[in-house]
């Protein structure tokens, strides 16, 4: 089957963090610390504190800890994302490749994260990628009323959102649990950053977003 299976696809679904720019920038590391002393400080907790205690959360709600965070009302949200994504954004740098592999990529681009917008548009913007895509295609977990990957109703949301069939739709991400639910609805899935780990519902594993881009661009 090859790169044919990525012909005639009309939504390319990306993840944000550690997938439209490398884990080796250490910018999502560095954004976790913040965010763990933000939720430290709200919950009047230690640091070391935090993480099991967001552990509990996605084992009791699924998705991400946003998702617990929210249903559980144990802080204030709006304080949280003001606090947790005030970060330093110069880890990050524009590639031009990938830019200009994603502008010649048919069909439409869209950004899937767990993020909250605020952050996704900052990201975008730091790395050139902003006239990519459109505000209106970044599902972010607020858009999303805190539900988050890999729960199905995130998945469904922007599906419903998109008017479109998973069969037609094509999954970036480095998250395998969240390439998983997107191959149990017919999505196509690529893996990127997961050292090339290519378990059964990953059609295309690559190390690094721009080998992927430039195989595909040239294919479809």
């Amino acid at each position: 089957m090859g790169w044919s299976m990525f012909s005639g696809k009309t939504v390319w679904l990306f993840d944000l963090d550690d997938t439209l720019y490398a884990p080796q920038t250490g910018f999502a590391k560095a954004m976790s610390l913040v965010q763990h002393q933000a939720l430290a400080n709200q919950l009047n907790v230690t640091v070391t504190e935090v993480k099991p205690i967001l552990t509990g959360l996605v084992e009791q709600y699924g998705g991400a800890p946003f998702t617990g965070l929210h249903k559980t009302k144990v802080i204030d949200m709006d304080r949280f994302i003001e606090e947790g994504f005030d970060l330093n954004y110069s880890s990050l740098k524009p590639d031009l490749d990938v830019l200009a592999y994603l502008k010649v990529l048919p069909g439409r681009k869209v950004v899937f994260t767990n993020s909250p917008q605020c952050h996704a548009q900052k990201v975008l913007k730091v790395l050139g990628l902003n006239s990519v895509f459109d505000e209106a295609d970044i599902f972010d977990v607020v858009r999303l009323n805190f539900e988050s990957k890999p729960k199905k109703s995130a998945f469904e949301f922007v599906l419903a959102e998109l008017a479109v069939a998973p069969e037609n739709c094509v999954m970036i991400e480095d998250s395998l649990s969240n390439l998983k639910v997107a191959k149990d609805y017919g999505m196509t899935t690529v893996s990127v950053y997961a050292e090339g780990q290519k378990p059964p519902y990953v059609d295309i594993a690559h190390t690094d977003l721009k080998s992927f881009l430039s195989n595909v661009s040239a294919c479809v």
